[in-house]
């Protein structure tokens, strides 16, 4: 679909907001899309990035039967496409589970990695403790795909929800879910390090590897355990940033003289 300048073609002003828009009107767009769902190759997918809105409507029963009736296989190239060409293009990490369920497309790590970060429906300040519990009780996304952030670079460390308009604050959404995990005892504090650990080697955002070492400390890993994975902590020292470097010695420090450090 082509997105048309309105004051060149006023006409189709009334069924648009703002000065930019398209010919068609919402209806007609809608089956524009479906068309398109059901009939274009890979190739010309890509040029429709409006397809990753449509595939967003999960619940809409007249998509659903479209997709079913045509299972194209590019789905998951597709979306993967449209993400690393535009980062704010946002695909429903729920909805994708749905529609692996029904074998309508296929696991992809980096492709849940980029989604999972955003699983809430709309908005962060959308997230109530029902949804968190929801998340954080979900069997896949516990053994599958959560640890994927360890593995694919994302922006979980952007996300805040409960804002507060009163003094201008908010809480990091993925601080808390993993906080939450361990105090469940759903991840153990050993996972978490190592995982938060391997990020720093890798060239990643610093803001998002000083997420992660922001988290191991908000775990509170015991001497012990970190006496135990002192090996996974010594190649910070080679790391090219140098928060990761002086976190290590921070970190290493009080364990010197301990006669277990080597």
């Amino acid at each position: 679909m082509t997105y048309v300048d309105l004051a060149k073609e006023p006409q189709f002003r009334s069924q648009n907001s703002g000065d930019w828009g398209y010919r068609a009107n919402r209806i007609q767009q809608f089956v524009i899309k479906l068309l398109a769902l059901g009939l274009v190759n890979q190739t010309e997918a890509n040029s429709w990035f409006e397809l990753v809105e449509l595939l967003n409507e999960a619940k809409n029963p007249k998509m659903l039967r479209v997709l079913e009736y045509a299972k194209p296989t590019w789905i998951v190239e597709f979306l993967l496409t449209q993400i690393r060409r535009n980062n704010w293009i946002k695909v429903k990490y729920w909805n994708l589970r749905m529609y692996e369920e029904k074998g309508l497309v296929s696991f992809n790590p980096e492709l849940y990695a980029l989604t999972i970060p955003d699983f809430y429906e709309i908005y962060p300040t959308d997230i109530n403790e029902e949804m968190l519990e929801e998340f954080c009780s979900d069997p896949i996304a516990l053994q599958r795909d959560i640890p994927l952030v360890f593995e694919y670079e994302t922006g979980i460390q952007g996300i805040n929800y409960n804002y507060d308009h009163k003094t201008g604050t908010s809480i990091s959404l993925w601080k808390t879910i993993f906080e939450k995990l361990v105090k469940d005892g759903k991840y153990s504090k050993e996972f978490v390090l190592n995982g938060a650990l391997e990020v720093q080697t890798k060239n990643w955002n610093p803001n998002l590897k000083a997420f992660f070492r922001e988290l191991i400390l908000n775990i509170k890993p015991e001497d012990d355990l970190l006496l135990k994975e002192q090996h996974a902590i010594f190649p910070l020292f080679h790391a090219e940033q140098t928060g990761s470097i002086n976190f290590a010695i921070n970190i290493l420090k009080p364990l010197l003289d301990h006669k277990d450090f080597d």
